[in-house]
């Protein structure tokens, strides 16, 4: 069984801010990693999938177990 995740509006940008600010001090950086703001990104969408297929394996946040 899999369910849908939703993120709130708030979620989705703070995701977008925390892109941004990996991706600002990496360019500041010599040397820096570009990647690694992507790399984030991808561990986020793994820990979704995870949620997807396993809801209850998480922290709840609220009173609601949904």
């Amino acid at each position: 069984m899999s369910f849908r995740v939703r993120l709130t509006r708030a979620a989705e940008a703070d995701l977008e801010r925390l892109f941004d600010f990996i991706l600002e001090r990496q360019l500041a950086r010599e040397g820096g990693h570009l990647e690694l703001a992507e790399q984030a990104l991808v561990a986020i969408r793994a820990g979704i999938a995870t949620l997807k297929a396993s809801p209850f394996t998480c922290r709840k946040a609220g009173q609601s177990p949904f």
